[in-house]
């Protein structure tokens, strides 16, 4: 073997068991790492184009998404002649839904549990602080977490109410890559971040939920970002007509 030849093997090899390099000196480091890579702004809107496969088969559609910061989403999905069947709103502290297709308005206290519920095609066990982080690209790394640098980037885990908690993040530029939850070696979900904009926010999202069998695309279009925003934006109120339910937690 030429000198050359051995010398691109050797890099070829070096590149290949690459590490993370060196971590932050502190989780609270990380973490505001980790919130000046996502940008100043804190609301937008955008169109979702939503691949999705689960128990009922395959299905394509899209949705009107709006988000703020600290814990506000709401989304409407749309039929497949442009008309909204279903929304979904909380502001952190309530959820509400209304079914159009099935006449029925539901709302509860916006806990993991009714929000996974209510969003049956992404039960992530998430909060409602959480989704947000998740929809800005975000996480907020427990303080109990441990730090490690990996093939995989640099990685934290800790473990919350018996669910372990996972997030690889990129050093180069302090983003979240993926985040999965599991209960001994069982994944209960796993969010990849295959793409972001210029901004940080992910612009491609692909969740699975293995106990659901689902495994689902999201991506982001049009996206605009908000100044101030009306908090009833956030609060869905029941139209005339439906069957009114209780989301218990």
């Amino acid at each position: 073997m030429n000198k050359v030849l051995t010398m691109f093997v050797l890099a070829a090899s070096a590149c290949a068991h690459k590490v993370a390099g060196p971590l932050p000196s502190s989780v609270a480091s990380l973490n505001e790492r980790m919130r000046t890579a996502g940008g100043s702004f804190n609301a937008y809107s955008c169109e979702a184009r939503i691949t999705y496969f689960g128990k009922e088969g395959r299905a394509k559609g899209s949705a009107s998404l709006v988000t703020a910061k600290p814990a506000s989403m709401r989304y409407e999905l749309h039929g497949p002649h442009g008309g909204t069947i279903l929304a979904f709103a909380t502001d952190g502290e309530r959820l509400t839904m209304i079914d159009f297709k099935k006449s029925r308005f539901v709302e509860g206290p916006a806990t993991p549990e009714t929000i996974d519920h209510l969003i049956q095609f992404a039960p992530l066990h998430l909060s409602a602080p959480r989704w947000v982080d998740m929809l800005f690209g975000q996480v907020v790394i427990d303080s109990s977490a441990t730090l490690s640098a990996e093939k995989d980037g640099w990685m934290a885990r800790w473990i919350e109410r018996g669910i372990t908690r996972e997030v690889a993040i990129d050093p180069e530029t302090s983003r979240v890559k993926r985040m999965r939850a599991s209960v001994g070696n069982d994944t209960l979900s796993e969010v990849e971040v295959r793409n972001h904009d210029a901004s940080g926010l992910p612009t491609s999202l692909h969740i699975e939920v293995p106990a659901s069998n689902v495994d689902m695309t999201i991506e982001l279009r049009d996206v605009a970002r908000l100044e101030e925003l009306d908090p009833t934006a956030f609060v869905l109120e029941p139209p005339a007509g439906v069957t009114i339910e209780r989301a218990e937690p």
